[in-house]
């Protein structure tokens, strides 16, 4: 049943926070189960080309957000996406994105050049989403559905809603970079945000290159300190509740803005920042009863080019690798039947080689010949000891016998 939204004023706040503060006192940890629809509009506060002030709308669209047991799922269209509707969701242990591009596939087909799929889509290690994958979907968590997340989180550094340090950013997620953090949250479930601030630390992170790491890159992050006034830190965004609702002992954001910051040439101090970007998100609906959420994994109605990126964290690193499926999200060890799975291996291998670093391989395959050689001596010598045994007893009850 739809509930009828109340707005209430949040007090404002007039001065960016600095300082680095986690507020949780003793809030419960459980999860609440709801829907929040509505939609957002992006506005840019300078054309990333040319660096001129714009103030323009970016794009817009709608979008829901479904919340269950830390899980959730979320859908949205966006105007400046070619895109049909993208999905994001998570089962806990990791994060499933797909993109319709269902309607081009049609049109494709009535003029004679068919698509071989309708849909792409990524798969990746964790619970939450990747802002180089998926940027909106990662404001949306934040906004709506993080309060079980920062339950069980506790550190002032956290996964962040953008990094500063483009191509790459993909990538620094997958390798655990976290930043900084101001989170201010709301003392009632689902015990969402009302304020949080990231800084930049002054640091560039990333690979030599402009390109993503090969597998023997991969824990090569260089560090480099930023230019002065920004080499000890500035803010990267602050995402702000501007309104709430009760609803059914909850209370939950109804409107939000995430602002967006950057360096500017010949700035005095870390405060002179220009604003890249602004997101207004508005929830329009509310719904915490006759809910039938079954599953926050996205459905996938046809066949689906899959970027998988589940095996980066395996020795040897796998690389983010591509291949098809049909209508479904495959499981790790079918990921590892597929020919891509095999090349993106045999690459990694390939890299590691090519940067003289075999040595391990070789002396974890000869550790491995190593460890079944003494596990089946072990046997062996378990079935010999066995045999003699019964040996025993054998003789033993022949001379009883005579």
């Amino acid at each position: 049943m739809k509930k009828t939204l109340r707005r209430r004023r949040r007090p404002g706040r007039h001065h960016l926070l600095i300082a680095l503060l986690f507020l949780t006192g003793a809030l419960p940890s459980e999860a609440s189960e709801y829907l929040a629809q509505g939609h957002f509009v992006i506005h840019d506060g300078k054309n990333l080309t040319t660096d001129v002030e714009t103030n323009v709308t970016a794009a817009e669209g709608g979008f829901s957000v479904w919340v269950k047991n830390c899980n959730w799922l979320m859908r949205w269209t966006q105007s400046n996406e070619p895109f049909d509707y993208q999905e994001c969701g998570t089962d806990g242990r990791y994060v499933y994105s797909i993109y319709s591009v269902e309607q081009r596939a049609l049109q494709r087909r009535r003029e004679g050049r068919p698509l071989a799929n309708e849909f792409i889509g990524t798969v990746e290690d964790g619970s939450i989403p990747n802002p180089g994958t998926t940027r909106l979907a990662n404001v949306l968590w934040w906004t709506l559905a993080s309060g079980c997340y920062l339950s069980t989180n506790t550190d002032v550094r956290f996964p962040p809603i953008r990094y500063m340090d483009l191509p790459q950013d993909a990538y620094l997620w997958y390798a655990n970079q976290k930043m900084a953090a101001l989170v201010e949250r709301d003392t009632k479930s689902p015990f969402l945000p009302s304020r949080v601030v990231f800084m930049d630390d002054g640091l560039e992170i990333g690979w030599p290159g402009l390109e993503p790491p090969d597998a023997a890159a991969w824990k090569q992050l260089q560090e480099t300190r930023r230019l002065s006034p920004y080499e000890n830190g500035f803010t990267n965004c602050v995402l702000s509740v501007l309104n709430y609702t009760n609803l059914a002992a909850g209370k939950f954001p109804v409107s939000a803005v995430l602002r967006t910051y950057a360096p500017v040439p010949h700035a005095r101090t870390a405060a002179d920042l220009d604003w890249r970007r602004h997101l207004l998100i508005t929830v329009t609906n509310l719904q915490t009863e006759n809910l039938d959420i079954r599953t926050t994994v996205p459905r996938v109605p046809g066949n689906m080019f899959l970027a998988d990126a589940r095996f980066i964290k395996d020795k040897p690193v796998v690389m983010t690798f591509g291949y098809i499926t049909p209508g479904e999200w495959p499981s790790e060890a079918q990921a590892k039947q597929t020919q891509s799975y095999r090349e993106a291996r045999e690459a990694s291998l390939r890299a590691f080689e090519n940067a003289g670093i075999t040595i391990d391989l070789r002396a974890r395959k000869r550790a491995l010949i190593l460890g079944l050689f003494i596990l089946f001596s072990a046997l062996a010598l378990v079935y010999s000891v066995k045999k003699l045994s019964r040996n025993a007893k054998s003789t033993v009850t022949q001379q009883r016998k005579k």
